[in-house]
């Protein structure tokens, strides 16, 4: 039986439509009176006209465009369905509601109206509204796969993700060719650090629907995830080319240049967005994280803080929003405070760490080195400081104090910062002094957010300095000492499987097709099951070679 909605909020007939002038009573009515057939006539071309605009995603011409047909034509379904279509395409989701239960109450039976009906309500997060009208759209059409879609993002929105799946699933059984859900699917494994899978649905997308703008936005944000910069980059650039008026891209690009410490480049793909839509959300967001990372915490709160206060009708977006303006605010708060301990005589090194790995926090990696390097020739040039960084002696039978600072674990730390920045030459200098020291010490801790591949392998601080030397050098196009490195590396820790994938790749570049082939082999015969080993496999094959080792395939 399908589901309706009480009778006492249903309208029908003239009474829908009268209802709906007052929500309408700021468009545009004729100012001189027109016959009937001038009125089909102008509708007519109206309605075409918003259809084009609406296809060519200039959503806010589309809604004007529409608005004017239904004041000429009160019985226009067509007319009020794509004023809701338009009006959520514009994120006016509260507005959209109206122009769409109109459109159901002239025609009840159209399921693209009942679906766009609960996007409308899911945006606004009434759940139980939205889920009523998917399940009115699947009782009408049980193989509706938008439907099904539909339910799939509801149950996302509850945080049921096992549902959500199912219902993406369902949606692709129905429909093989439904680029939206292979991408919402994705999206999901997305959020749940699958990007391999991820980026396996968004080629899928693409394959069935090749000027899919999203889906190449997607990909491009799945590749990143993977450090493909290069495939993520070109992948964005695709879908600018597709939708240009389309905010999103412009987003997703900014994120990936934030991520590369290319500020000037992220400000401008923001300034892009902003400029489709100067109340995007998440446009909003990454230039708060811009602000962040340039140490800018003031900005960061107002841009957030003006955003907000405009209002933001996507619930989950507004949460979001509100959240990040919370984080914006104690994080300035934090800074100033750290800030003011740097400055406070005397210098004392673990003031400087500190604020160190805040600002590393907030992706600010060039200061943050720049701050270690002076700690640590605070350390060497003090060493009663260093000593006094841990804290006043203790009274005897109390907890101990921290152990002295380091100066080389500072260092260690301030070139993994420098590698964060993208600043390789530098990064390669202090591994370097420090691979050529070779007294064991403690292993330090990665500075916070920053990925030091190999390093928890490495038996002593010059060990896990080769390494990151060797991945430098790599970075810089030096090869040939790149090899050097992991070799010496591989003396040390003849069992660590990433070193022998670098090593493979810088003699692949090489040209030194036996040399890799040895070092892929190695990788394999010592790395779990993982996403890069399928990479190798064909590396070997294309290098001729049978791929041998326990461990090959790609993870599951």
């Amino acid at each position: 039986m399908l589901l309706r909605r009480p009778v006492s909020v249903r309208l029908t007939g003239v009474l829908a439509v009268g209802a709906f002038l007052s929500w309408a009573a700021a468009a545009p009515f004729p100012t001189y009176a027109i016959s009937a057939g001038e009125a089909r006539t102008t509708s007519f071309k109206l309605q075409s006209e918003g259809m084009r605009l609406y296809k060519e995603g200039k959503y806010k011409d589309a809604i004007e465009a529409f608005r004017q047909v239904v004041n000429l034509n009160l019985n226009s379904f067509m007319a009020f369905h794509y004023l809701g279509l338009s009006l959520l395409a514009d994120r006016r989701y509260g507005e959209a509601i109206e122009p769409l239960k109109i459109a159901l109450d002239l025609q009840p039976d159209y399921v693209q109206a009942h679906l766009a009906l609960g996007d409308a309500y899911l945006k606004q997060g009434d759940t139980t509204e939205a889920r009523a009208e998917y399940l009115r759209a699947l009782e009408l059409q049980p193989a509706y796969a938008a439907a099904f879609d539909g339910l799939g993002r509801l149950f996302e929105v509850k945080g049921e993700d096992d549902q959500a799946e199912q219902q993406y699933r369902k949606a692709l059984e129905i429909n093989v060719a439904f680029g939206d859900a292979y991408t919402h699917l994705g999206d999901l494994y997305l959020r749940k650090n699958r990007p391999e899978d991820a980026i396996v649905l968004f080629l899928k997308a693409i394959s069935v629907k090749p000027d899919f703008s999203s889906a190449y936005t997607r990909l491009g944000v799945a590749s990143a995830k993977e450090r493909m910069y290069n495939d993520a980059i070109a992948a964005i650039r695709k879908a600018q080319t597709l939708s240009p008026q389309d905010p999103e891209p412009y987003v997703s690009l900014a994120r990936i240049y934030l991520e590369l410490q290319s500020f000037r480049r992220a400000e401008a793909q923001i300034q892009a967005a902003l400029a489709q839509d100067n109340n995007s959300p998440e446009a909003h967001l990454v230039l708060s994280d811009l602000k962040r990372s340039q140490e800018d915490f003031d900005a960061a709160v107002e841009v957030l803080q003006g955003l907000y206060e405009r209002g933001i009708e996507d619930t989950l977006m507004r949460r979001a929003v509100a959240e990040a303006l919370k984080s914006a605010r104690l994080d300035a708060t934090r800074h100033a405070s750290l800030k003011a301990a740097t400055e406070a005589p005397p210098p004392r090194p673990q003031a400087f760490i500190d604020l160190a790995r805040f600002v590393s926090s907030q992706g600010a990696h060039r200061h943050a080195a720049d701050l270690l390097v002076l700690a640590a020739t605070l350390v060497e040039t003090s060493p009663a400081s260093a000593a006094a960084a841990a804290g006043p002696a203790r009274p005897s039978g109390t907890t101990a104090s921290a152990p002295p600072l380091d100066a080389a674990q500072v260092r260690y730390q301030a070139g993994l910062e420098f590698m964060a920045a993208g600043l390789l030459s530098q990064a390669a200098d202090l591994f370097e002094s420090l691979a050529g020291a070779g007294a064991p010490a403690a292993m330090p801790e990665a500075a916070p957010g920053i990925a030091a591949p190999g390093v928890k392998a490495a038996p002593d601080l010059s060990a896990a300095a080769l390494f990151n030397l060797g991945v430098a050098r790599a970075g810089l196009h030096l090869d040939e000492q790149a090899a050097q490195a992991f070799t010496s590396y591989l003396g040390r820790s003849p069992n660590d499987e990433r070193a022998y994938l670098y090593l493979g790749n810088a003699y692949l570049r090489l040209g030194k097709k036996d040399d890799a082939r040895a070092a892929y082999e190695s990788f394999l015969e010592r790395a779990a099951p993982g996403p890069d080993n399928a990479h190798v496999e064909k590396i070997l094959n294309d290098l001729g070679t049978e791929p041998k080792g326990r461990a090959t395939g790609s993870a599951p």
